[in-house]
């Protein structure tokens, strides 16, 4: 049996339209784990995140209207919350699937700061334990920009993560399993 997990920045979900048409896609995707960035949900309206056809919903969002994240589990996975940070950057949920433990973090790194997010999430997932783990969501940069971006598009280090997105990615034995699974493609 696989395990089906969708990342998506949506740029905003206060509108019941969007969210509508969202939740059409999501649907149609089948996923067990839906993780969604940029949100943009104030946390006094943070009800407007639930939806039980998608799934058990995690959601981590700031007092203002900026920000956020919500994730959506299938109830079967038995997800408990593990890590939620108060900036509305880091949200995690740990599921059982097919009897072994698996930590599922969502971020949304900011444009700014880089250095010191990555190394307070490196902090954050050695902190959650030894079980397998995945990392997704909006990174805002781009770990190989040479392969990444464009001739056209490409400036000197433009977009490029910093050393401890780097430092983390080795520390942690992470992989990046798109470009691990197409090792010359471009795509944004």
């Amino acid at each position: 049996m696989s395990l089906t997990l969708l990342t998506w920045n949506v740029n905003g979900l206060n509108e019941k339209s969007k969210r509508n048409k969202i939740e059409k896609v999501l649907r149609n995707k089948k996923c067990d784990v839906i993780c969604c960035q940029e949100t943009h949900v104030a946390k006094k309206h943070k009800h407007i995140l639930v939806n039980k056809k998608l799934g058990v919903e995690f959601i981590n969002s700031e007092v203002n209207k900026k920000r956020g994240l919500v994730i959506y589990v299938k109830e079967k996975l038995e997800p408990k919350l593990i890590y939620k940070d108060e900036e509305g950057r880091i949200l995690g949920v740990q599921i059982t699937h097919q009897g072994e433990r698996i930590n599922v973090v969502s971020i949304y790194a900011p444009n700014t700061n880089q250095t010191e997010f990555y190394r307070k999430l490196e902090q954050v997932l050695l902190e959650l334990g030894n079980h397998n783990l995945i990392v997704l969501g909006d990174m805002n940069g781009v770990p190989e920009p040479e392969i990444d971006r464009s001739e056209k598009k490409r400036k000197r280090n433009q977009g490029k993560l910093p050393k401890t997105f780097d430092d983390l990615q080795e520390n942690l034995d992470l992989i990046d399993i798109w470009r691990f699974k197409n090792p010359t493609e471009k795509q944004f």
